[in-house]
């Protein structure tokens, strides 16, 4: 059965040079053991070791200074789990072309009981790990090898048992994808360790061996999925991962391996589940990141309460200031903990977040350490965890394992209701929603998805709603998919809600609501603010189809501080329907109601409503600016939209802008480019953006590509016989001072567009859009320049022949 539960769980995108998509045994049985020379009998793969440590607590070193002294300088953790005496088991690899499997035991006192490199010849890592008991520990090795003259790699895994000692006791390959890092789980069981994992048939594996490496249960499930999440409960097994289509899927298993719940939520958006756990009561606690859509949305930590039949009793976002992505999840006694890095446009560090959440779905705390890189893996529990990070961008993979203390639980806070539903109407997505049912017949109402005409799905039970001792409710709509709704009681009835009251309705058809999207745009209408001018202001244009409405707006800088509250107040001062600065997800934002006091357009073609938002760039530091503009109340539900500004507010002399050539001869069929110069770059290039534009005939297409050693670029373009654009954007540059070439510019003639004979003349404008220096602090730019462009047609007749 598929369910329509959005859950949204993404999978951090991180490159591991060591273990991801990589596959391979120990050996698995597959080659005979070999002895190495100073080690155990039985050793494989060249396998060496680091002496036991002392036990002394005097100085002890922390789990991050034990890998850093104890593993070479290219090793990068891909797997963490605690021992258990309360100790940690930390794997990955050590190299970047030829890796080689390690794994470290640090002990509870964060002293170093052994460390084990695998050399072979292959590239080998670490998946996944788990505890073994004897202080030892299983882990799934992947081995990538690509054979002479071939263009793929063959990938290979297997799981393995390393003894208390870190030797290879036993080794059994599993068929499992090649990109199994991207989906496998490891759960320690009684006697031995449980598996699950994706198949090359599409479908998930569940495997248990015991500790002698026999397999005593092994299952295959007919869903495709990777499964992220395995926990053994008194009763069998609890598996979650997310399906195709981003799907999250949720699956319990009796002793045998025989499945009682089977739950793929088809409409989700987004990523990878991150963690399960299971209550006390029967139910699932379901964890990772949020995604209201695929494309331009938010990413939010969040967690559901799934009943034994599958039906969510609560389904919550838990958003945080910056876009978190959730990569693990730690068990408390009361909840969880979800672990995550926040999604970065600009920087390389980023933050790492804790999120705290209950049971019963309230917030306890959150927690962060800034400037640290993306979280690849995490330990813990509500008091402390232990956490591996990796900056995927470099171009020398580094990796860093670190500790920090959580804060203390609170009792959280209950959501208040901002819109009250009416039947036959709407409301918006990520508005949480009030309900009330005087003397009502029962503690619990059943949120029922009611198909329309052109929906694939069947009417069912999208979330179970209980009352509380006065008949109320609130329904967090940011996780409900889009579509209609009727609440309805145990027994079946339907009722029907005028402005959040709830009375019984004749059927469906009068009691419905529906829950429709925000759609929220926003665009600077000049990217590039001079603020030494007289007219300082900058100008945001945002196209909606609601109106009436709300907006938080946040402007966070480009190396250094996001605009503080005092910032705000100046810069919107003299907005229309600015209602103050408030504090939201931890960081200040200007409000502005939009309604009668803005002068709203409205485009028949579409029915959108379009709003024009001014405010003073003068208020805020010259730098470059990332403004992001989000619904009061639907923010959660992905009414959110992101744009650029530039405040500028250099007196000096504009930068000198230098072309190869100010002319370009093309023949149709034919590119030709022109190099890109600029001089006055008195502290170099943190990153910059041009542009070039044409209209007209002939229709030559454009093409700009800033080359500033850039750790991350983006371009844009469009080209039709009526017009074309160009622009290319760098961040995070490396460059020189003074003269530097930043780029090319292109064009190109495509003779299927462009229909001269003999000769044609077109004109390209190009710019500079804007350019700030390392410190983000921006340069005072020249006026846009004309480039002649010559087309020329050589097989075409000339006039008269």
């Amino acid at each position: 059965m598929h369910r329509r539960l959005v859950l949204a769980c993404v999978l951090v995108a991180v490159v591991l040079l060591t273990a991801g998509c990589a596959g391979g045994p120990f050996t698995g049985g597959e080659q005979t053991p070999t002895a190495t020379t100073g080690q155990p009998g039985g050793t494989v793969d060249s396998t060496t070791s680091t002496p036991n440590q002392s036990n002394s607590t005097d100085d002890a070193p922390s789990v991050g200074d034990v890998v850093e002294n104890h593993t070479a300088d290219r090793f990068t953790v891909s797997a963490l789990a605690e021992s258990d005496d309360g100790g940690t088991l930390v794997a990955g690899a050590i190299g970047l072309r030829a890796s080689n499997a390690t794994v470290l035991r640090v002990g509870a006192n964060d002293t170093t009981d052994w460390t084990r490199e695998y050399a072979s010849a292959n590239r080998t890592g670490i998946a996944a790990i788990a505890p073994s008991g004897d202080g030892g520990a299983y882990v799934v090795r992947t081995d990538r090898r690509q054979p002479e003259n071939a263009s793929q790699w063959n990938v290979s895994v297997s799981l393995v048992r390393l003894g208390p000692d870190g030797e290879r006791q036993w080794a059994d390959s599993l068929n499992a994808t090649g990109y199994v890092a991207r989906g496998l789980a490891l759960a320690q069981a009684d006697d031995g360790v449980a598996v699950a994992y994706p198949h090359p048939d599409r479908e998930v594996r569940l495997a248990r061996y015991d500790d002698a490496g026999n397999v005593t249960l092994e299952r295959a499930y007919g869903v495709e999925a990777r499964p992220t999440a395995l926990r053994t409960t008194d009763d069998g097994f609890v598996l979650a991962g997310t399906g195709s289509f981003d799907s999250p899927w949720v699956a319990r298993a009796n002793e045998t391996g025989a499945l009682v719940l089977n739950e793929t939520y088809s409409d989700a958006a987004g990523g990878r589940v991150a963690g399960v756990k299971p209550t006390d009561d029967g139910d699932l606690l379901v964890a990772g990141t949020f995604q209201p859509g695929f494309i331009g949305t938010q990413f939010t930590p969040w967690v559901a309460r799934v009943g034994p039949d599958g039906v969510p009793e609560w389904n919550r976002v838990y958003p945080t200031a910056g876009e978190t992505r959730v990569r693990d999840v730690l068990n408390t006694d009361d909840g969880v903990v979800l672990v995550g890095s926040d999604r970065t446009e600009w920087a390389d560090n980023t933050t790492t977040r804790f999120v705290g959440v209950a049971a019963n779905g309230t917030e306890q705390f959150q927690a962060n350490r800034t400037n640290t890189s993306r979280v690849l893996a995490a330990v813990g529990d509500g008091d402390g965890a232990t956490a591996a990070t990796m900056n995927y961008r470099g171009r020398n993979a580094s990796t860093n394992v670190w500790s920090v203390e959580l804060p203390d639980a609170t009792a959280g806070t209950t959501l208040d209701a901002e819109a009250a539903p009416t039947s036959n109407e709407s409301v918006y997505r990520g508005q949480a929603l009030g309900f009330e049912y005087p003397n009502a017949s029962a503690d619990a109402l059943d949120v029922v998805a009611v198909p329309g005409k052109h929906d694939d799905f069947q009417r069912h039970v999208e979330r179970r709603v209980a009352l509380e001792a006065d008949g109320e409710a609130v329904v967090e709509s940011a996780t409900l998919p889009l579509g209609e709704y009727v609440l309805e009681t145990p027994a079946g009835d339907a009722l029907a809600v005028e402005n959040g009251t709830l009375v019984p309705a004749t059927g469906n058809e009068t009691a419905a609501f529906e829950v429709t999207r925000h759609d929220l745009d926003a665009e600077m209408n000049s990217t590039y603010v001079d603020a030494t001018t007289r007219d300082a202001n900058a100008t945001v244009s945002l196209s909606s189809q609601r109106s009436n409405f709300s907006v938080h707006v946040s402007v966070d800088r480009f190396h250094g501080d996001a605009a503080g509250a005092d910032a705000l107040r100046d810069a919107f001062a003299d907005t229309p329907g600015f209602a103050g600065v408030e504090r939201v997800d931890g960081r200040p934002v200007a409000r502005v109601d939009l309604g009668s006091a803005h002068e709203a357009t409205m485009d028949g073609r579409h029915a959108r409503w379009n709003e024009q938002v001014a405010f003073s760039a003068d208020a805020l530091d010259a730098g470059l600016y990332r403004v992001r503009v989000a619904g009061a109340d639907t923010r959660d539900g992905g009414a959110t939209a992101t744009t650029r500004l530039v405040v500028g507010k250099s007196t000096d002399e504009p930068l000198n802008v230098t072309l190869e050539t100010d002319s370009l001869n093309v023949s149709v069929g034919n590119e030709s480019a022109t190099n890109v110069t600029v001089s006055g770059l008195d502290d170099g290039v943190g990153a910059m953006s041009m542009s070039a534009r044409r209209g007209g005939q002939p229709a030559i297409s454009l093409e700009a590509d800033v080359n500033i050693h850039a750790s991350r670029g983006e371009g844009h373009g469009m080209w039709s016989d009526r017009e074309a654009t160009a622009s290319a954007a760098g961040f995070e540059g490396n460059t020189s001072e003074g003269t530097v070439a930043v780029g090319d510019l292109s064009v190109s003639a495509d003779e299927r567009m462009v229909d001269v004979e003999g000769n044609a003349t077109q004109t390209v404008t190009f710019g500079l859009d804007w350019v700030v220096d390392g410190d983000g602090t921006p340069y005072a730019i020249p006026d846009e320049r004309t480039i002649t462009v010559e087309v020329t047609n050589e097989t075409a007749p000339s006039q008269g022949s």
